[in-house]
């Protein structure tokens, strides 16, 4: 039997359907907020942005890599945010470096190397939702 090779896209789908609603996870958070920011990288560069996760939404994120010649690489904020939510926390900050290659020439050679920085906060039931700027 010839196993055939799946490509990230296929894995992640795959991994989506196993994780949980964040509302299973933890009943009380009404919202999430993530904020994207690519700072620290000299040769990728893309403009910060937000997303937002609602209590139907499963407790996964991942990111397409900046390197638009990235072969095999993308940011997955999964974990994080899976520890985030059933911990009942706040916020957290950190930062994420992409496993994948520099390029398809490069593949074993040049890791990508390319960085997103993240910010989750959950805005719980009967909670003002207090904004914060994007990490800097």
């Amino acid at each position: 039997m010839i196993m055939k090779k799946r490509n990230k896209y296929e894995i992640l789908a795959f991994i989506h359907q196993g994780k949980p609603l964040v509302k299973e996870l933890n009943p009380r958070v009404k919202k999430l907020i993530i904020d994207i920011d690519f700072e620290g990288n000299d040769e990728y560069s893309h403009s910060p942005y937000s997303r937002e996760l609602n209590p139907t939404d499963r407790v996964i994120f991942t990111i397409n890599c900046i390197n638009q010649s990235c072969t095999k690489g993308y940011f997955d904020i999964s974990n994080v945010l899976y520890s985030f939510v059933r911990d009942n926390k706040d916020s957290i900050t950190g930062t994420l470096t992409c496993e994948g290659w520099q390029d398809t020439r490069r593949i074993g050679n040049h890791s990508c190397l390319a960085k997103v920085n993240y910010k989750i906060e959950a805005i719980y039931e009967n909670e003002k939702n207090i904004s914060t700027p994007i990490i800097k």
